[in-house]
Parts: structure tokens; C-alpha cells; sequence
């Protein structure tokens, strides 16, 4: 048996984050001027699959206007009813939306997700947090 985990401690005053990733999905950073991205830091294997494991903390910047997006691996595995995966690319996609969307970010996501997987049973959690610095 093994849990993924991601761990974020952020700065609210100047949007650092401190991140440690244990075989999590890798979190989704949005920007106010430019396309979102996966955060391409280090990870470690889940927690439980070996003995110790020393995590790494990452250092990471939220710009101004900018997000962090924490999901659970729900969201990119989420089928359809033919059995194709939602994936990291539509979440992507989703990500890049404008800004004055940005209060709807959440709600276009789910109704996207419940778009796709209309037909289709739900295979795992889906789980969104997002981390927004102003």
C-alpha cells in the first residue's frame, strides 16, 4: 500500500511556496500573462512504497495574479464513456482561460469533467484546490 502527497506551505505576503511532492500529480501554475504550465520540480516515490525516503522541498514563485492548482489524479484520469482519459492537456487548456474567468475557474472545470464523463462511470476522487496570489 502507498499515498501520493503533495505538501504546500505558502507565503501569502510574497507568493512563495515551499512544496514537497511524494508521487502526487504534478501541480498546474496559471499565470495572469501568459499560458499555464505543470510545475516540472522534483518529486519522491508515495509515501510507503520504500524505507527511507528523504523528500525534497521545492521552492516555487506565484506571481502576482498568478495560481497554483493542487488536484488529485481524478481529474486527469477521468474517463469518458469510450474510455478515454480527461487528461493534462485539457486541464491545460482549461487553465488558459482569461482572467475575468478566473472567479468561475472551478466551475468551468467541473462542468467540463461532468460534460466529458457523461455516459461513464466515476473511477477515482476528483479533487481541485487552487492557491491564487493577488
Amino acid at each position: 500500500m502507498f499515498v501520493t502527497l503533495v505538501m504546500v506551505l505558502v507565503d501569502k505576503e510574497t507568493g512563495t511556496a515551499e512544496m514537497i511532492n511524494a508521487g502526487h500529480t504534478m501541480p498546474m501554475q496559471r499565470f495572469s500573462n501568459r499560458p499555464p504550465r505543470l510545475w516540472s520540480g522534483k518529486t519522491v516515490a508515495p509515501l510507503g512504497l520504500y524505507e527511507n525516503i528523504e523528500p525534497v522541498t521545492e521552492r516555487l514563485d506565484i506571481p502576482v495574479g498568478g495560481s497554483l492548482v493542487l488536484y488529485s489524479d481524478g481529474v486527469t484520469e477521468a474517463f469518458d464513456a469510450a474510455g478515454e482519459e480527461f487528461g493534462e492537456q485539457q486541464l491545460l487548456s482549461l487553465g488558459g482561460k482569461p482572467r475575468s474567468y478566473e472567479e468561475c475557474f472551478l466551475t468551468n472545470i467541473r462542468e467540463r469533467l461532468v460534460e466529458y464523463t457523461a455516459g461513464a462511470e466515476q473511477s477515482d476522487d476528483i479533487t481541485i484546490m487552487i492557491d491564487q496570489y493577488s
